[in-house]
This record gives structure tokens, sequence and C-alpha cells, in this order.
């Protein structure tokens, strides 16, 4: 998993905590990304988070195999097909 970004200290008021709480969920939150368009060659999806990714996987719209190309950054996924198809992704942090 991603390094969630979350102070390793005790907050000193609480308010503090209700601010880190604000901050923390949506590192949390998953995004589905649907329809995205594939190709044979890697192709990039913007996943739009503020750190590096997991992607949990890629669902095809049709009877081909996806696969991730290389470990995801920070701004992008990267996927292959086995022909050009669309693809619905689900990207957790």
């Amino acid at each position: 998993m991603a390094e969630i970004d979350f102070p390793q200290r005790p907050p000193e008021t609480l308010v503090e905590l209700w601010q880190w709480v604000r901050a923390l969920l949506p590192q949390l939150r998953r995004t589905v990304v649907r329809t995205f368009a594939v190709g044979t060659t890697e192709t990039p999806l913007a996943h739009g988070m503020r750190f590096a990714p997991q992607m949990a996987h890629p669902v095809p719209r049709a009877d081909v195999r996806v696969w991730q190309t290389q470990i995801p950054d920070a701004r992008f996924v990267y996927l292959a097909a086995s022909s050009a198809c669309t693809v619905d992704v689900e990207i957790v942090p």
C-alpha cells in the first residue's frame, strides 16, 4: 500500500486531530475510473491522487487480458491489453 500522510505524534488538541482525520479520509477512498480506453501498448491512466497508489485491478469490458506494465507513480497507473478495449479500473491508495 502507498504511504499514507498522517502525523506520527499525538495531536495537541481535539481540533488538530479532527483536521488530521479530514486530511486522511480522501487518501483512503477508492476511486473507480470507468470506460477507460486501453491499447496494446503501454497506456497511462491519470489517477488524480497526491501520491502513488496501488491498483486493485482492471475489469475489461471485453474478453481480453489487461495488465499493469509498470509500478504506478504519483501521476499515472500504466496498463496494456492483449487487444484494444475499454476497462473499468479500481484504484486504491
